[in-house]
């Protein structure tokens, strides 16, 4: 996994703000998302993004006014 889509990034954070599961329950992440975004997550997707949240969620901000994408893997 070297990069995840901005949506990808949003159905995760629509799920975690829902207050329906545990975060580390990756397969509730994942039907949940598709439910609640229709976005299909991976496992790998989670992980990613659990690992790079801070990032991800700065980089939420700065990409919104920049009308990117896609968020790459830090270097």
């Amino acid at each position: 996994m070297e990069k995840v889509s901005k949506e990808k990034f949003e159905a995760y954070e629509g799920v975690r703000k829902s207050g329906r599961t545990n975060m580390y329950a990756l397969q509730n992440v994942m039907d949940l998302a598709e439910e609640l975004c229709n976005i299909k997550l991976t496992a790998d997707d989670c992980i990613y993004i659990m690992k790079n949240y801070k990032l991800l969620s700065e980089l939420e901000e700065v990409t919104e006014k920049a009308g990117y994408g896609v968020y790459t893997k830090p270097v």
